[in-house]
């Protein structure tokens, strides 16, 4: 792991799905991330978990599957 490559993407990751989660709950919009390898999704999945309004789904196959991120009432 040269210069804690995995470390920051997935922190980049996290940061990017936290923004999309705001505008999602703003907008009640669902919104479709770019593809990524599971490891990565799984880090999407996680922290739209700690959102109590919203839910997560992976669509496609590999290497083009992506995570839709959608607003649900309770």
């Amino acid at each position: 792991d040269a210069s804690n490559y995995k470390g920051k993407k997935i922190s980049n990751i996290e940061y990017q799905a936290k923004k999309i989660c705001k505008d999602v709950l703003k907008t009640k919009l669902e919104a479709k991330m770019d593809p990524m390898n599971s490891f990565e999704r799984r880090a999407v999945h996680n922290i739209v978990s700690t959102f109590k309004e919203l839910e997560t789904e992976s669509f496609g196959e590999e290497p083009e599957r992506y995570v839709v991120i959608r607003y649900v009432e309770k």
